[in-house]
């Protein structure tokens, strides 16, 4: 496993546990969510704010299926299920 991957399966574990603000420490200040809508505002605040939001109005919990890692680069193919 690599560092990046490493650091996303943090952000994960640390939504479904509920501790949101640990995931701000874990993405940089430029942060770009690119599974957000293009609409929706990018950097670490609007990250954060969007997994609280998530998390409290939609419960979701996400199954990750496949994960590829590169040096400083990571995708996953995830499914988000809403309970």
């Amino acid at each position: 496993m690599n560092d990046a991957e490493n650091l996303a399966r943090q952000i994960f574990d640390n939504f479904h546990a509920g501790d949101i603000e640990r995931i701000g420490d874990l993405v940089t200040e430029d942060f770009v969510d690119h599974g957000a809508p293009p609409w929706a505002p990018q950097g670490r605040r609007a990250y954060v704010q969007i997994m609280w939001w998530l998390k409290k109005n939609l419960q979701i919990r996400f199954e990750i299926h496949e994960t590829v890692g590169n040096g400083d680069l990571f995708a996953a193919r995830v499914t988000a299920l809403c309970f």
